[in-house]
C-alpha cells in the first residue's frame, strides 16, 4: 500500500517541473529531503525495504538534474530529528539543515 502510494503520487510530477524549471532558470540549489520516520512508518506495517524506496526515488528524479542532494538517511531512526509523527523538524534537525545550507552557501560539501 504504502510503496504504491509512493509511487503513483502526483508530488513527482510537481517536483519534476519544479527541477526542470530551476535547471532552466539556471539554478543551482542543493535539495534537501527530510528522512523518512522509520519509528512511525514501522509502526504502520512499512517495512525497512519498503522504506528505501523513498530515499532512491529522490534520488532517481533529482538524478538527471545533476543537482546535489541531501537526505539526512543516519536520521530516519533519530526521534530527535523530528519534532512529531507529522515528520516537522525538531530541534537537532533544525540543526542540521542550518549546518547543511551554511555549509552549501559557504561552497563546502554538505553533511548528511
Amino acid at each position: 500500500m504504502w510503496l504504491a502510494k509512493l509511487d503513483k503520487a502526483t508530488e513527482w510530477t510537481d517536483f519534476n517541473l519544479l527541477l526542470r524549471t530551476l535547471q532552466e532558470l539556471g539554478a543551482q540549489p542543493l535539495v534537501l529531503s527530510m528522512p523518512v520516520h522509520a519509528a512511525d512508518l514501522e509502526n504502520s506495517g512499512v517495512s525497512v525495504k519498503a522504506r528505501a524506496a523513498y530515499p532512491r526515488r529522490m534520488s532517481s528524479a533529482v538524478a538527471p538534474f545533476k543537482m546535489p542532494l541531501v537526505y539526512f538517511k543516519s536520521h530516519e531512526e533519530d526521534p530527535l530529528f523530528f519534532a512529531d509523527q507529522f515528520d516537522h523538524l525538531g530541534a537537532k534537525g533544525w540543526v542540521y539543515y542550518d549546518q547543511t545550507l551554511d555549509a552549501f552557501f559557504h561552497e563546502e560539501t554538505p553533511n548528511q
